[in-house]
């Protein structure tokens, strides 16, 4: 992968890290770290409720990205967001967010209406509860996640909101001057506000180990996942396996848990620099993304910032009253 890629989807070279939009523990400020710590604070640890049954040996979030009903309410399958600036945590956020909705509807079968998460509000307010007043590039997991529990999301189809559309060409594109714009949480209209305050996540909760994130998964909760870590994939034995590799300050998401008979557990690692950023998994994960192994799930773990999301409130379903 190289440089000139790397900056087109928000990259910055800093001292030999690739750094694509979250500020690593050890470069926040003072305030920063306040304001992140503040936000982690308010969230409790995962837990499940019970004990899971573990009825297969492979959960995969992305496979309602192109279910029927999906297609049906967005237009086409959902593909992943695509970020052109360092607003990693809100792509990435973007990616958990579509899964929240559309396994409220099809797996958790609530009374709400599949939608298309306009991620860039909850991004911009993360960056505002971070202390950054003003356009710009970066943010934290744990704002991030707060925003979602606090100032909830949009959806971007609602026609009476006027939204910026995204490019469907190669996953979910909004744009650089699109991502900027919203990236001042402060500038959001209050009419955006009260619209999308409505529409919150019940529950972000901190994942310590692969464990907890495989717990999530398989309760079909998506996980937000923000560290070092970066990975060079290959296809190794039929599975396209993300190899941990180099450096990159990134926010990605977790999508799918699989207890693999030659690897063990993996977990899909979905990214958003598009479809053709990691190479084709012959074992059908969607472009864009590579398997991981669970030593370095837990590696993220323990260094990054990792949050699993549960439902949404609001979004609920349409209904119709029929006259004569």
């Amino acid at each position: 992968m190289n440089q000139d890629f790397l900056a087109q989807v928000g990259g910055r070279l800093v001292s030999g890290d690739w750094h694509f939009g979250w500020i690593p523990h050890d470069m926040r400020t003072l305030g920063q770290k306040k304001a992140a710590e503040s936000a982690l604070s308010t969230m409790p640890e995962f837990r499940i409720v019970g004990s899971t049954n573990y009825a297969t040996d492979k959960v995969c979030l992305f496979d309602l990205w192109k279910h029927p009903d999906v297609v049906k309410a967005l237009g086409y399958p959902f593909e992943g967001t695509h970020q052109l600036t360092g607003s990693c945590v809100g792509a990435g956020g973007g990616n958990a967010l579509a899964s929240v909705a559309f396994a409220d509807c099809l797996i958790r079968k609530e009374p709400e209406r599949i939608y298309l998460p306009f991620w860039l509000l909850p991004y911009g307010r993360s960056r505002y509860y971070l202390g950054d007043r003003g356009p710009g590039e970066g943010s934290t997991g744990s704002t991030f996640a707060k925003a979602v529990r606090e100032d909830g999301c949009l959806d971007n189809n609602d026609s009476t909101l006027d939204l910026p559309k995204p490019n469907n060409s190669d996953a979910l594109v909004w744009g650089s001057s699109v991502e900027m714009k919203w990236s001042d949480g402060g500038a959001i209209a209050s009419k955006y506000l009260t619209a999308s305050r409505k529409n919150l996540v019940r529950t972000t909760a901190e994942c310590k180990s692969a464990d907890a994130v495989r717990e999530a998964i398989c309760n079909w909760y998506p996980v937000t996942c923000a560290s070092m870590y970066a990975h060079q994939p290959r296809v190794e034995k039929g599975v396209l396996i993300g190899r941990k590799s180099g450096s990159w300050s990134h926010q990605m998401s977790i999508q799918a848990w699989w207890n693999n008979p030659d690897f063990g557990e993996l977990y899909w690692l979905m990214n958003q620099w598009g479809k053709d950023a990691h190479g084709i998994d012959p074992a059908g994960g969607p472009p864009g993304g590579v398997w991981i192994t669970k030593a370095d799930m837990d590696w993220i773990c323990r260094t990054g910032e990792v949050y699993a999301f549960s439902q949404h409130d609001g979004f609920p379903a349409q209904t119709f009253s029929w006259t004569i």
